[in-house]
């Protein structure tokens, strides 16, 4: 799947804010997906959220060994994105 165009996330409601706010173990225990859906709930953005979260994450490419080993493949995030654990 083809990574889409990241312009979106200049106007995405966590711009410019703390991104381990968005990490899972930040959530309340008692209602993980409740906090979710709240931090994400007044994004205007949420449609192109959803579909960049599907495009799974190289750690190789982040990590900076891209070039030496083959893509290492993250299906899941561990973050939240448009309002959904990923």
């Amino acid at each position: 799947m083809k990574p889409a165009d990241s312009g979106w996330r200049d106007r995405a409601a966590c711009a410019g804010q703390d991104p381990r706010r968005w990490d899972v173990e930040n959530l309340p225990a008692d209602d993980p997906d409740g906090a979710a859906a709240r931090l994400c709930a007044n994004c205007r953005v949420q449609v192109q959220c959803a579909r960049d979260a599907l495009v799974p994450v190289d750690i190789t490419r982040i990590v900076g060994t891209g070039h030496l080993e083959a893509p290492d493949l993250v299906e899941l995030s561990g973050t939240v994105r448009a309002g959904i654990i990923t």
